[in-house]
């Protein structure tokens, strides 16, 4: 067993992230009166946002893997080619929004090109498209520097200090919603690295899955005194950095754990079609919710853990059917373009 079940079995890694960020986004706290379990939940809720640190290492480790087949990257092309797969999902879930939210074609037009995003607020609309455009025009030029290096894992280490240095004494320069995209800088890196020593097939070891166990529980704890407060947050999303740890071990341990059970499983399946849906699934989830929420169904339900569980499984559903026949048309019209 070497790190190439990483990309074996992606889809259902990125399934798990993407299941993971929907209960961040969506779901709603049921345990209250319950104290030990109402504190797993809050975890797991509040640390949702990890599954974007999981999808980035992946997207890394896949790139990696795309440009070393390459004799020579051809930019325009790779770009063209991730634009076209982000694209449709955005665009359409932009239009509906707008369309929903009664606004202008200004409004449409600055979220499109992502002016309102970078100019004013990351969260505007939709902050992982322009943060992943950002890491898709930086990666090859960053694939150059690291192909180059013979010692690629001091290199990434040593890279990763650095930024991490240098965030701590200059980020107040920074505006602060900027940091949810430069907090997941290190983590990006990272995954050219997962996508080297997988390329170069080395074994993943019972001391590697001990290791991986180690970086979840680490990250884990910091995490949990981060975001309780029990260790100050100095930069925004300081909390995203130590997210390092946990995707790779994330990524390491459930990989593992699908290479040793049954093929064809039924949680498997789930989670393999959750990750063929992924960004879809992400792209209209939110607008959903909210709409709901704010509808004519959504100003009579009462705060009441019944109702709240209705309206989470309502836009769970709903984010569902819509993310799977967005995706069925965007492959569909891939298929005839490449005909």
């Amino acid at each position: 067993m070497d790190y190439s079940i990483v990309s074996k079995h992606r889809k259902i890694i990125m399934g798990f992230a993407a299941l993971w960020i929907f209960y961040f986004h969506i779901a709603p706290m049921v345990f209250q009166d319950i104290g030990f379990i109402n504190n797993i939940e809050w975890f797991m809720k509040r640390t949702g946002y990890s599954g974007v640190d999981i999808f980035l290492l992946l997207s890394s480790y896949g790139l990696y893997y795309s440009f070393s087949k390459m004799e020579k990257i051809n930019y325009l092309y790779y770009i063209k080619s991730r634009i076209k797969r982000i694209a449709p999902a955005y665009v359409l879930a932009l239009l509906v929004y707008t369309l929903l939210s009664r606004e202008g074609i200004i409004f449409f037009v600055k979220r499109l090109v992502f002016v309102e995003q970078f100019a004013v607020n990351m969260y505007n609309f939709l902050w992982f498209v322009p943060c992943i455009i950002v890491f898709y025009i930086a990666a090859p030029f960053y694939y150059l520097i690291f192909k180059k290096i013979n010692k690629k894992l001091v290199f990434t280490v040593v890279i990763i200090a650095i930024i991490c240095l240098l965030c701590r004494k200059y980020g107040y320069l920074v505006r602060g919603d900027l940091y949810c995209i430069i907090s997941r800088i290190p983590v990006f890196m990272l995954g050219f690295y997962m996508g080297y020593i997988s390329k170069k097939g080395k074994s993943i070891s019972c001391l590697t899955i001990v290791m991986s166990i180690v970086f979840v529980i680490f990250s884990g704890t910091i995490s949990y005194m981060l975001n309780k407060g029990y260790i100050p947050l100095h930069l925004p999303y300081e909390n995203c950095f130590i997210n390092v740890f946990l995707a790779w071990g994330l990524c390491v341990i459930i990989a593992a754990i699908c290479e040793k059970t049954k093929e064809n499983g039924i949680i498997k399946k789930v989670l393999a079609f959750y990750g063929s849906i992924s960004f879809e699934f992400y792209c209209f989830q939110e607008m959903i919710d909210k709409y709901i929420k704010s509808s004519y169904f959504g100003q009579y339900v009462d705060d009441g853990r019944r109702y709240l569980i209705m309206i989470f499984i309502a836009v769970f559903i709903l984010s569902t059917i819509a993310a799977f026949l967005v995706s069925k048309c965007e492959n569909t019209i891939l298929v005839k373009n490449r005909k």
